[in-house]
């Protein structure tokens, strides 16, 4: 094994559980009856905003949201998703379960719900992505950039 430079060693060294932690999260999707969940949204014709971060969204008596442009019907779980990962992101210690729970009791949810919630917060989206960018070498970035970006994700996704 030569010419590896620190990323390559840094992937060898954590990538099998990297795709462990991904593949333990894709199991545990099949205890979740998502069927119903996508019934119930379309029942209900919810919607997600696609964009769910302070900058579209304000409370004054209700919540306000700024921009409609990226509304698109789907389960209402994806929003609070992403958001709570944007939240993961700045605070890897932040204890998502209190927020977690509010969503789902505000929101009438059930436990299917916020199962399928965990599971994708679970989910190494973006240290995969990182991955998959140094792999492909789209980027124009070294490989200290390249491998800053992936321990980062690494660390608040683990």
């Amino acid at each position: 094994i030569e010419n590896l430079n620190e990323v390559d060693l840094f992937l060898l060294n954590e990538g099998e559980n990297i795709l462990k932690q991904g593949w333990d999260s894709i199991k545990l999707l099949k205890d979740v009856d998502y069927i119903d969940l996508i019934k119930r949204s379309m029942n209900l014709g919810e919607i997600c905003l696609g964009k769910t971060d302070e900058s579209n969204l304000r409370k004054n008596k209700a919540i306000e949201i700024g921009k409609t442009k990226n509304i698109s019907y789907n389960v209402i779980e994806e929003d609070i998703y992403v958001y709570l990962k944007k939240l993961k992101r700045r605070n890897k210690n932040l204890k998502i379960e209190y927020y977690l729970d509010e969503f789902i009791n505000s929101s009438k949810l059930g436990k299917d719900s916020r199962e399928y919630i965990k599971i994708l917060l679970s989910f190494p989206t973006d240290t995969l992505k990182h991955w998959l960018r140094y792999k492909e070498g789209k980027k124009d970035m070294s490989f200290e950039e390249y491998l800053t970006n992936i321990k980062k994700a690494f660390e608040y996704e683990r």
